[in-house]
């Protein structure tokens, strides 16, 4: 069930770029490099249902496009304090429950 959720979820989102489900374990990734430097999450839903891998996605999807604006910030200023940038990103998306 939550396979076929997920996949109709991708179906209308696409495999975005920087993240994905990853069927095996039932989760979202998000994975992206800036300036050398790696982040990789993955972001589980509390159940199968419907809201909550809709819920998860979500937050999956505003993790990302927070770390595509600190890569773009990144490419504009090669001076960017990169790694405080991601650990802001940390600290606003992976300790929500």
């Amino acid at each position: 069930m939550a396979e076929a959720i997920a996949r109709s979820v991708l179906e209308c989102s696409g495999n975005d770029h920087g993240m994905h489900w990853d069927q095996c374990n039932k989760r979202w990734h998000v994975r992206l490099s800036i300036q050398g430097t790696k982040f990789n999450h993955s972001f589980r839903p509390q159940d199968r249902t419907q809201a909550e891998l809709e819920r998860t996605r979500l937050l999956a999807v505003r993790c990302r496009d927070a770390l595509l604006q600190v890569r773009k910030r990144a490419m504009e200023d090669s001076e960017l304090d990169v790694a405080r940038l991601i650990a802001e990103v940390k600290s606003d998306f992976l300790l929500r429950p």
